[in-house]
């Protein structure tokens, strides 16, 4: 199910992409693409580098399951 999807993107289209089939969207500005860029294309959340990604992904994980309210 979309909604417990994670889409992790580094591309303004991948992330509209993600964000359009109702995916939790992760953008990754690995390259020369802005961030506003990626909060345009609907991005849950933004990350400057994979290994702050990685940092926060336990974090992420333990939200996502989570009971929602």
């Amino acid at each position: 199910a979309p909604a417990s999807t994670i889409v992790i993107e580094n591309a303004p289209l991948g992330v509209k992409s993600g964000h359009d089939a109702g995916a939790f969207t992760v953008a990754v500005t690995t390259g020369p693409i802005p961030r506003s860029e990626m909060e345009k294309a609907g991005a849950d959340i933004i990350f400057p580098s994979m290994e702050a990604f990685a940092d926060a992904l336990p974090l992420l994980l333990k939200q996502s399951a989570a009971p929602r309210r």
